[in-house]
């Protein structure tokens, strides 16, 4: 056997093993590929690590979020959703929303438990290794959708803190430093005003571009 038939035989056995390996996917509500009318909402990432859409249509349901995803495999998922019911109190969940796999509406309704959860869905059957997913609004009042995360294994990702953070890089592969580190006098961030401003005054100290 020659070396190229070797290694062609090596690919042909260990990619399957790979596809097996990868059993869920994580996905970031706000990379969305149509967002509709759902709307990123950056303000509380410094708490949570993450945006996250968030339907905001002051009373009236706002045109659905949809994307296409990759799967690992066809087969069945657990799913679960990173949601927040806003508004907790002895009264309906002001941000409820609903989702649609691959066309067909599930039952369960999303946003009713209070701080940022993970909210459990049940079972879904994805018959072909690409999904659609559409968020549905229900209310119009400000539902929250930060993470979709599907997976062969009941297992519920971690609510908050470190653990999430961790979880959350690992799943999407984010490295956990730069690669390359560099040292500054002095970084400028924004062209605006105040950005000008500050690089003319710079400038005038006798800093120099990079």
């Amino acid at each position: 056997m020659t070396n190229r038939n070797a290694i062609g035989l090596l690919v042909l056995i260990f990619l399957p093993l790979l596809a097996l390996a990868q059993k869920d996917a994580l996905i970031e509500a706000e990379s969305f590929i149509d967002k509709g009318y759902w709307v990123t909402d950056p303000q509380f990432i410094q708490q949570m690590g993450s945006t996250y859409l968030m339907a905001h249509g002051m009373g009236t349901p706002v045109k659905n979020a949809s994307t296409k995803v990759a799967m690992p495999a066809k087969g069945k998922y657990h799913l679960w959703a990173r949601t927040k019911n806003w508004a907790p109190g002895n009264w309906d969940a002001p941000g409820q929303f609903k989702m649609a796999i691959n066309g067909k509406t599930l039952d369960f309704i999303f946003g009713k438990t209070p701080n940022w959860t993970w909210e459990y869905a049940g079972e879904v059957v994805l018959p072909g290794k690409e999904m659609s997913i559409e968020l549905i609004d229900l209310t119009g009042f400000n539902a929250r959708c930060d993470a979709i995360y599907l997976s062969k294994v009941k297992v519920q990702p971690p609510v908050g803190g470190p653990e999430l953070a961790e979880w959350r890089k690992k799943k999407l592969k984010e490295p956990l430093s730069p690669e390359t580190t560099k040292s500054y006098d002095l970084v400028i961030t924004g062209g605006g005003l105040s950005g000008c401003a500050a690089a003319i005054a710079a400038a005038e100290k006798g800093l120099k571009w990079l």
